[in-house]
């Protein structure tokens, strides 16, 4: 769901003008993933260390690993198309504006100035100012000292009469599947779609169930997750190429 219409100064006869609600055509389908375990009678008396009984976390950890790399790995590093057949990041996109840095630059006051500002200046479905800030600062392990210090640091290094700007302004989020110097600037998911994790209705997370074996004397163990990610809308997230 886009922007809301223009709102008009009511007339002196009181009319009340109708409008309509900008849309866009992103679509997705949930999917659904899964893994089995057998388990033998003999395998469970003799689990001294209770390893069974941690399963269900296991796979909870399986599950987490397999949303990040539906959000980080699959959307953010892959840089898939959106229903126009465009990137989502791309330096100018007709229809929807441009969030993509025309070259790769370091983590410095003047690139997240640059980052902010294409941020700050997007238009909406209809065409509205949406003037939308980033929250975050995402990186790899590669940039996460780099980006720590920038947002940590008040004065500017050898510069003390500097004051830096984004001094605890972006949270710093680092995942391992971003490699090298790439960097992005994401907004509070409140203020503007970005990307949505979305999973089956009253399922929110993994299930795991465990069903006896008639067959053999032991179990089987089963994890179903049905989860799936998209993104929704270009204009709350910013992409550097790093340097």
């Amino acid at each position: 769901l886009g922007d809301a219409p223009v709102l008009e100064e009511l007339s002196a006869a009181g009319e009340i003008k109708h409008g309509t609600m900008g849309e866009a055509a992103e679509t997705y389908n949930l999917r659904t993933y899964a893994k089995a375990l057998a388990v033998t009678r003999v395998m469970i008396v003799n689990d001294d260390l209770m390893a069974f009984s941690r399963i269900p976390a296991a796979f909870g950890a399986r599950a987490a690993e397999l949303e990040g790399d539906l959000v980080v790995s699959n959307i953010l590093v892959a840089n898939p198309n959106m229903a126009d057949a465009g990137a989502l990041f791309q330096t100018s996109v007709p229809n929807r504006g441009g969030n993509l840095a025309s070259s790769g630059t370091a983590i410095t006051v003047a690139s997240l100035a640059a980052g902010r500002a294409v941020m700050r200046k997007q238009t909406g479905i209809n065409g509205a100012r949406i003037n939308v800030s980033p929250a975050f600062l995402v990186v790899g392990p590669d940039k996460e000292t780099e980006a720590q210090q920038l947002v940590a640091t008040v004065l500017l290094p050898n510069q003390s009469s500097a004051v830096n700007p984004f001094a605890g302004q972006l949270q710093v989020k680092v995942d391992p599947r971003i490699t090298g110097n790439l960097w992005f600037l994401i907004a509070a998911p409140s203020s503007i779609d970005t990307i949505e994790l979305a999973y089956l209705q009253g399922r929110v997370g993994p299930v795991v169930e465990e069903a006896v074996e008639f067959d053999v004397d032991g179990a089987k163990i089963r994890c179903l997750f049905d989860v799936t990610a998209k993104a929704i809308d270009n204009r709350g997230m910013y992409r550097n190429p790093g340097a």
